[in-house]
């Protein structure tokens, strides 16, 4: 099963992961640092999909327009500061590893129900006895409870009797209009109040009847349907379905202190703060508890008497045992300043910082709005649904994470960038409750905006974190920011268009550079992987609501926990590809290095067919052997070894004829040794070397004179030498074969 979300989270730091500015406490509006910047950085964006802040009206306001103002009768459109600051706050937050903002987090204590059998909620429910009584508002508005010192079922039959209701049919195989006790309580013809009796039924249990002569005084108490009543037909079939309320006593026991915090949940468990959801039960209850009248309630007790939680349903929501601020990592911050507060500052009673960024109004001078009011289903958050909200690992092994361990909380919150924007799909039922709806007019697509950010007495490494941040460090060609409402229908995409400094003394790649060594290579790129997995999402169709649809029970948050399944880290959902600073400039270098090869190999290439086209017909071996030698591989290479080779032999032979012309032999004496070393000489000099008629003729001569003056060179052991054994092999290279063996001959035959 495909995990379904229109959000996802970037992981939060954990303390020791936190980036801490050595220099945090010294900051100063009046004492620049030595290496302190001001300046501006103008930038420009230019909306992708339809864009929409709303002007300052409710939700349900049908006029609701983009932020404008009017001059000479027109609208002008501009997007706040505060939600450009906003914007761009939140992604320098996770680049430089800061601390989820305990101010800005909402500290709430959600609240669950799972009737599901095993589940937490049952476990924790009847960990503790559920007891009833009467929540009553003090004068200084304090909450208390006065227990009931007994309360009893009371079967719908009795109900109708005493109130003159129709319960028992109402329910019957119907499911009920609204599921509501408000709606009950509508139904009511007579009071509340009763005389009973009370009964042990046939599973042994005690249940209260209706008795006009009844010793016991109580109050019937309505909670809600949930669903519709099937009873038995037949001895096979079971019966299922609510069928009872309640009967609380009139007798009260002790009073129950309700402390700040527990009164605090309570309102947030039922919504009080959002007009449109709060539940319609708080707020039919709430109204008579301001009249100082009682209202019913069910609690439980620790075993020191202490009050744990209390609900309006007698199976209430469970309050979680931690709160956001209770949850890893926000639990284990320290109070050191991080970098975003560094720079945009902070307000404590004893140590507030004032920020040295400032932001500028982004007005438009082409922006469009739609001529149709938009009309979708914007859902809230529901951060108690932990499969999302809390970290996940081994679920099989060790079942979910959730608020009432000490878990981790997922981190920073983000809505990916969808491609195109998309229209809510919805049932016929919602198209029939308007309330839920919003209405909106955002402004077409490719408006552009322009603004200017200023900043103090930044360093060069906060001038980095900031421009990091709005261009999601030097990536923002590819990757887009989320701006203003309708996120999860793909609205507010936003491109940024390279900023321009002014007043500066680096450039954009110069201050990033200093910000990437200052927080860590690897450390930032890990945290970028996750935030431009969102800021570049490539499929839209897993950008959906998990379906909740009880009228054809569907319910894919609960199939989820079925199947202990959870949201993934968006890099595993959508991997990227991009590049750190050092990264691309590396690259850079790299690719200007082979560019400077590659025309220096091209400058070589034309200078070697140059030199090659000259000696094509050259007899020059010294250019020859030069080209050979310093381009060995090209391809006219072997062609000129070739002809290297046969004008070496030709000036050989021509050098061996000059030499032969000039050589004349000069024997000192007859000895076969001094006709060797003679001859031998000019070979010496030029292997091609031959001797001249004339010289051979001289060498010829002082052979027959050797034969006679040195006879021991031709025989061995008295025999003589046959030719043409040494000497004659000498001599055959001298004289030539034919005139050798013709000496020869001539010699032996004396």
């Amino acid at each position: 099963m495909e995990v379904k979300s229109v959000y996802n989270f970037v992981p939060a730091p954990k303390e020791s992961e936190v980036f801490k500015p050595d220099w945090a406490d010294q900051v100063s509006h009046d004492l620049p640092f030595s290496d302190g910047e001001s300046g501006e950085i103008e930038i420009k964006i230019t909306a992708e999909t339809p864009i929409f802040i709303r002007n300052g009206h409710s939700k349900d306001n049908e006029s609701n327009e983009f932020s404008h103002y009017v001059i000479d009768g027109k609208k002008k459109y501009f997007i706040p500061a505060t939600s450009l600051k906003g914007m761009f706050r939140n992604v320098l937050e996770i680049i430089t590893a800061s601390k989820l903002n305990p101010d800005l987090v909402n500290n709430d204590r959600y609240s669950f129900r799972d009737l599901t059998p095993g589940s937490l909620y049952m476990k924790n429910y009847k960990s503790n006895k559920v007891q009833a009584g009467w929540l009553t508002q003090k004068e200084d508005g304090k909450w208390e409870i006065k227990k009931c010192k007994s309360f009893y079922l009371i079967h719908h039959t009795e109900v109708d009797k005493a109130l003159g209701t129709n319960f028992r049919k109402m329910f019957l195989n119907q499911n009920p209009e609204e599921t509501t006790a408000v709606y009950k309580y509508n139904q009511v013809i007579n009071g509340l109040d009763i005389t009973y009796k009370v009964l042990t039924d046939e599973e042994g249990k005690e249940r209260a009847v209706r008795d006009a002569n009844g010793n016991l005084k109580g109050r019937i108490v309505l909670t809600g349907q949930a669903s519709k009543r099937v009873e038995p037909d037949g001895p096979k079939k079971k019966a299922f379905g609510k069928v009872h309320e309640f009967v609380f006593s009139q007798e009260e026991d002790e009073e129950i202190g309700i402390t700040e915090a527990q009164q605090k949940d309570f309102k947030f468990i039922y919504l009080e703060g959002d007009s449109k959801n709060i539940s319609k039960d708080w707020a039919y209850w709430k109204e008579k508890l301001l009249r100082r009248e009682k209202v019913p309630v069910f609690f439980t007790q620790d075993s020191n008497g202490q009050l744990l939680h209390f609900g309006l349903a007698f199976m209430y929501k469970l309050p979680y045992k931690h709160n956001i601020h209770e949850m890893n990592p926000i639990k284990t911050y320290s109070s050191k300043r991080d970098l975003s507060t560094t720079l945009f500052g902070d307000i404590h009673k004893d140590d507030s910082l004032r920020g040295r960024v400032m932001f500028g109004h982004a007005c438009s001078d082409n922006a469009e709005p739609y001529d149709e009011l938009m009309i979708e289903i914007l859902a809230g958050p529901k951060a108690s649904f932990y499969p999302f909200y809390i970290e996940q690992r081994n679920v099989t092994a060790s079942g979910y994470a959730t608020y009432l361990k000490d878990g981790t909380i997922r981190g920073y919150k983000r809505y990916p960038v969808h491609q195109t924007i998309r229209n809510g799909s919805y049932s016929p039922k919602q198209l029939q409750n308007k309330d839920v709806f919003s209405y909106f007019r955002p402004l077409k697509e490719g408006a552009k905006f322009h603004f200017v950010v200023r900043f103090h007495n930044l360093r060069k490494m906060e001038i980095g974190a900031l421009l990091s941040a709005i261009t999601f460090h030097n990536n923002s060609r590819s990757y887009f920011h989320s701006l203003g409402g309708a996120k999860p229908l793909g609205c507010g995409k936003i491109s940024v268009s390279d900023p321009k400094l002014i007043g500066l003394k680096y450039n954009l790649l110069d201050y990033l550079l200093e910000f990437e060594n200052k927080i860590g290579s690897q450390e930032l790129k890990n945290r970028l992987t996750n935030l431009l997995a969102m800021a570049g999402w490539k499929n839209d169709s897993s950008l959906q609501y998990p379906i909740l649809d009880m009228d054809n029970k569907i319910n894919e948050f609960t199939d989820y926990k079925k199947s202990e399944q959870f949201l993934l880290d968006p890099s595993k959902l959508n991997p990227v590809k991009f590049e750190l600073v050092n990264e691309f400039i590396a690259r850079k270098e790299e690719e200007k290095k082979q560019d400077e090869q590659k025309l220096r190999a091209k400058e070589i290439q034309e200078q070697q067919e140059k030199e090659a086209e000259i000696l094509t017909f050259s007899n020059d071996i010294d250019r020859l052997r030069k080209f050979v030698n310093n381009y060995p591989y090209n391809e006219n290479t072997k062609m000129f070894e070739e002809r290297i080779q046969e004008l070496s032999h030709e000036k050989k032979k021509k050098e061996a004829e000059e030499l032969s012309n000039k050589f004349s032999p000069n024997f000192k004496d007859n000895k076969f040794k001094t006709i060797q070393e003679e001859c031998k000489a000019p070979y010496k000099v030029n292997k091609y070397f031959e001797f001249s008629n004339e010289a051979k003729d001289h060498i010829e001569n002082q052979i027959r004179k050797c034969w006679k003056d040195d006879p021991n060179i031709f025989r061995k052991k008295n025999e003589l030498i046959a030719f043409p054994k040494f000497p004659w092999s000498d001599i055959v290279k001298w004289l030539g074969e034919e005139r050798a063996k013709s000496l020869y001959n001539d010699l032996t035959s004396q």
